[in-house]
């Protein structure tokens, strides 16, 4: 390999990753301080879409009377194993930053943080959790719980 040479990186939407299936699905979201529907509570629309083997994308909106959507770029980790209640599962945890956008008459844009887990409970869905801090006019914190229906490709 030459110098000048770049490493070339195939991106193809809706890639599995190496933490599992792209997904759409929905979720709850428990607010934890702020003012945003992240921190307030909210019902969500959620998604992941892998972009390379540990790269995803994973745009949602969180639904409140201001909706905020939420556009994280986040690395996916290998799959680990856990265990709970006597069975032993698969989880695939991510961490990533991106851009949080909210609606409101104030709108406002801000960086994001988000970072979770992944557990797939068959070939068709994929149960998550994970923690998201919006920093918009205030620090909002919202946990997400949901439940996503895995597709390949776009």
């Amino acid at each position: 390999m030459n110098w000048y040479e770049v490493a070339q990186v195939d991106v193809d939407p809706g890639r599995t990753t190496r933490g599992g299936s792209s997904y759409i699905g929905v979720a709850g979201n428990i607010g934890l301080g702020g003012d945003s529907a992240i921190g307030e509570g909210s019902f969500m629309v959620i998604s992941k879409i892998g972009l390379t083997r540990t790269i995803s994308v994973r745009p949602s909106v969180a639904i409140e009377d201001d909706p905020v959507i939420l556009v994280p770029l986040t690395y996916d980790f290998n799959f680990r194993t856990a265990d709970a209640f006597e069975d032993t599962f698969a989880v695939a945890p991510y961490v990533g930053a991106g851009v949080a956008i909210e609606t409101s008459d104030d709108a406002d844009v801000g960086l994001l943080l988000s970072g979770g887990v992944d557990v797939p409970l068959n070939t068709n869905l994929t149960a998550t959790a994970g923690v998201n801090a919006a920093f918009l006019d205030e620090t909002d914190v919202g946990l997400m719980i949901g439940v996503g229906y895995n597709f390949t490709g776009l």
